[in-house]
């Protein structure tokens, strides 16, 4: 009977060696630097997290004002051009029905103008050089 409890104190004495206090302490140790290095990218992804959502605050105050201006315009990005400045006109410089479609656009960029009319010419000459082509 003494040879098992003898047994059995020398088991209780390794597996009291096995929670050495040193060997708690440095396991301890080591926990407490993952702590440490888990709460430093914490709170960097935190910041990033905060900077993207402001970032995107920022994008959202943007889009608002940017489809403001755009419907302010009237699709036209230059304000100048704007429905409003066209009401603003003095009355004798206003196209009356009589004039041609050209005149009456006068919140048509000049550039735009100039460019659908010489893509009219530009269609009359592909439509010319396609007769050619075929006869």
């Amino acid at each position: 009977m003494t040879t098992n409890l003898e047994q059995q104190l020398v088991q209780l004495d390794e597996l009291l060696g096995l929670l050495d206090a040193k060997a708690l302490r440095g396991a301890q140790e080591a926990l407490e630097h993952q702590i440490a290095e888990l709460s430093e990218q914490l709170e960097t992804t935190r910041q990033s997290l905060a900077q993207a959502h402001a970032q995107r605050k920022r994008l959202a105050r943007a889009r608002l004002l940017l489809d403001d201006s755009v419907s302010d315009t009237n699709g036209n990005g230059d304000p100048a051009l704007h429905h409003n400045a066209v009401e603003a006109v003095p009355e004798e410089s206003v196209a009356t029905p009589e004039e041609p479609k050209a005149v009456t656009a006068t919140t048509t960029a000049p550039f735009v103008a100039e460019r659908r009319s010489s893509n009219g010419a530009a269609a009359e000459r592909r439509q010319v050089e396609d007769r050619r082509s075929k006869g």
